[in-house]
């Protein structure tokens, strides 16, 4: 069924996050969170809501291949082939969170409260499942999008008297059999 996409344009996304190896419910199962595991979405507690997304860039990685073709009327002729080599998402929450706390320091384990870690000693980057939900003004979801792949923190952070807006970046891993995109009725 055809579906009427004009729309206006909308500032932000909510996104959620669920990590690999988390336990979660997928087919009113209790699965562990990985790339060929993916939570349902009921209930909405399978997914962890991000904080405030204030940007959302989608980064497409092309690689282009000029090749000489032999042409049906004879002699040659050039063609490009377009391949899609990669895919990274960046957006910049509004408040800190314990992922932003987490890939920061590159703790070992989840940020938890009075117990002491070893700073940078644990992964740059956090794997699991990043889904993205787009809203109408009306409130009506107009788009659902689950990837998988890394999350890191783009950049650093700066203490200048100023609020810190964290930036993420997510790299998708290509070719996940779970990754979807759907426009809703």
């Amino acid at each position: 069924m055809y579906i009427d996409r004009t729309r206006k344009i909308l500032p932000n996304a909510f996104l959620f996050f669920v990590e690999k190896g988390t336990e979660s419910e997928a087919a009113s199962v209790t699965i562990t969170v990985d790339a060929l595991a993916k939570p349902d979405n009921t209930p909405t507690t399978n997914w962890p809501a991000r904080p405030c997304t204030l940007e959302l860039d989608i980064m497409r990685e092309i690689e282009e291949d000029k090749v000489k073709c032999p042409a049906e009327t004879g002699g040659w002729q050039m063609e490009t082939d377009y391949d899609l080599v990669g895919v990274k998402l960046a957006f910049t929450d509004k408040t800190q969170s314990e992922h932003f706390e987490r890939l920061l320091w590159v703790l070992p384990a989840k940020v938890t409260a009075a117990v002491a870690q070893i700073p940078f000693t644990g992964s740059p980057s956090i794997e699991g499942w990043l889904k993205i939900i787009e809203r109408d003004r009306t409130g009506a979801d107009i788009v659902y999008c689950d990837l998988y792949g890394q999350l890191t923190l783009k950049g650093g952070t700066k203490v200048d008297g100023k609020p810190t807006r964290p930036q993420f970046e997510f790299e998708v891993k290509l070719g996940t059999a779970l990754n979807s995109w759907m426009a809703p009725e």
